[in-house]
């Protein structure tokens, strides 16, 4: 479980591990989408007009709350200078530590809730041998007691061409994710193959590896302790009208969870407009000297 959860079962609250333990009982297999995840941002950037490299810093109210002036605005930060966009509803689909800074339109009680939501720090290293993993399952699960710098290995096949395989290792979260993280690239490598090896002699990759990628997620996944569930429920009615918040940490640490999170949130502002009878417009970008 600590490695499934990324946590200490010890820290989660008796609501969040019936869940989790309800979604382990129901697994049967391991999807994933072809052509990988970033099939989801894709298909959303097909519909909208997206800004790569734009960065939403502050979110408040329109200074002049009328009919004539959006009820928020948006400052944004881009290569080219700031700007600011009027908007109907904003959804802040981020960590609940960015949303707490971005979102200025919060009650205090609100942002000290959302700047407590605890993280789990993680470092994933992928890397490429040259040779097969002799293993019956794709996906290898640290059931080890003691503390390991791999919690979750996944082996990607190298296909028919006699390529060697590929392998994704994620560590734990806790003190062992957050030191890899500050590890340069070579001292995850080696502590992280050292980990691997303990899977037993078809792991012991070393020397074996051919190239490699590590990837820090200083906030990788929500903790979900005693409490959160009910500070969750709280948070929600203390949400200004036309604002809606969308994010793993409100519903799961799994992908599924983000989505629905964000279907929740669209239909929140949805309905809101709907009953002010507004129809969202197109408001004019204010743009700043660069």
């Amino acid at each position: 479980m600590r490695s499934f959860l990324f946590a200490d079962p010890h820290d989660i609250s008796r609501a969040a591990m019936l869940a989790y333990l309800k979604l382990l009982l129901s697994l049967r297999s391991v999807r994933s989408l072809t052509g990988g995840l970033q099939r989801l941002p894709e298909a959303l950037a097909a519909g909208l007009h997206v800004r790569l490299g734009h960065h939403a810093v502050e979110v408040a109210p329109h200074r002049r709350g009328d009919g004539a002036h959006p009820p928020y605005r948006v400052q944004v930060v881009s290569p080219e200078g700031t700007y600011t966009i009027g908007a109907d509803a904003v959804v802040c689909a981020t960590t609940a530590t960015a949303a707490a800074r971005i979102l200025t339109p919060l009650p205090d009680r609100t942002k000290d809730t959302l700047a407590g939501v605890r993280y789990a720090s993680a470092a994933v290293l992928n890397c490429t041998l040259d040779r097969r993993i002799a293993s019956p399952s794709r996906w290898v699960l640290n059931m080890a007691r003691q503390a390991s710098a791999v919690a979750i290995m996944r082996i990607i096949p190298g296909g028919a061409q006699g390529r060697g395989d590929g392998l994704t290792l994620w560590s734990p979260g806790g003190t062992v994710g957050a030191e890899l993280c500050d590890l340069a690239d070579d001292q995850v490598l080696g502590r992280m193959t050292q980990g691997a090896a303990a899977a037993g002699p078809g792991f012991e990759l070393g020397r074996h590896v051919t190239a490699f990628r590590v990837d820090r997620w200083t906030e990788a996944l929500p903790q979900f302790p005693v409490g959160h569930l009910r500070r969750l429920h709280e948070l929600h009615t203390q949400l200004p009208a036309g604002l809606a918040l969308a994010g793993d940490y409100l519903a799961g640490q799994n992908l599924e969870a983000a989505i629905t999170s964000g279907i929740r949130a669209a239909d929140r502002v949805t309905t809101q407009l709907a009953q002010r009878h507004t129809t969202p417009r197109s408001w004019n970008e204010t743009r700043a000297t660069p």
